[in-house]
């Protein structure tokens, strides 16, 4: 806003409009009158007064939008990538995984063998405590690990390994943590179709 010496008047100076056709706001894309594509975006929260470390959930439903061999769609980190947990998907391994690090030290990479249908949306669960992660997609049995050591976590990134470039192409319908390590039962149950 700036005033334009008449007294009393105001004059607005607006730029970056953009009109939205959804049903929520987007980032500013610069166009130069010309159109352009949006590219991957990085979504990332800081972690406190909402998690604070130890046992933890993570819930999501989404589905993978990019034809890429492993995606990342979940991950909280210290902002390095040496310590992290986080769930990813491989399609040439036909799996969803529960990956942990811990200073620098891969703890488990704990896959559960489950191959969504391209842009089709699934829900999985992964549960991390020390000596306790578990991971459950599509409502099938739980795969665990019992030798795991947890690491300490500030942020939480969707579909990106830190600030890199986004490497998911992944649409998310749903994320939720849940500050407890909730039942192998609970698990599948959440992710049941």
């Amino acid at each position: 806003t700036w005033e334009t010496g008449l007294q009393g008047d105001i004059a607005f100076l607006t730029w970056g409009y953009q009109r939205e056709i959804g049903s929520f706001a987007t980032s500013f894309i610069k166009s130069g009158g010309s159109a352009v594509t949006r590219g991957g975006e990085r979504v990332s929260m800081p972690l406190s007064g909402v998690y604070s470390n130890g046992p933890l959930t993570i819930y999501t439903e989404a589905a993978e939008a990019g034809d890429i061999d492993y995606a990342r769609l979940v991950l909280l980190s210290d902002n390095t990538n040496d310590n992290r947990m986080q769930i990813t998907i491989s399609e040439s391994a036909g799996s969803v995984q529960a990956y942990v690090e811990t200073h620098d030290v891969v703890q488990t990479s704990l896959n559960r063998a489950f191959d969504p249908a391209y842009k089709t949306f699934f829900k999985v669960a992964a549960a991390y405590d020390k000596d306790n992660v578990a991971i459950s997609a599509g409502g099938l049995t739980v795969a665990t690990d019992t030798t795991v050591n947890t690491p300490e976590v500030t942020t939480l990134w969707l579909g990106s390994l830190n600030n890199s470039d986004p490497d998911s192409g992944a649409t998310f319908k749903k994320v939720a943590l849940y500050p407890q390590r909730l039942s192998n039962a609970t698990l599948q149950a959440m992710t049941e179709e």
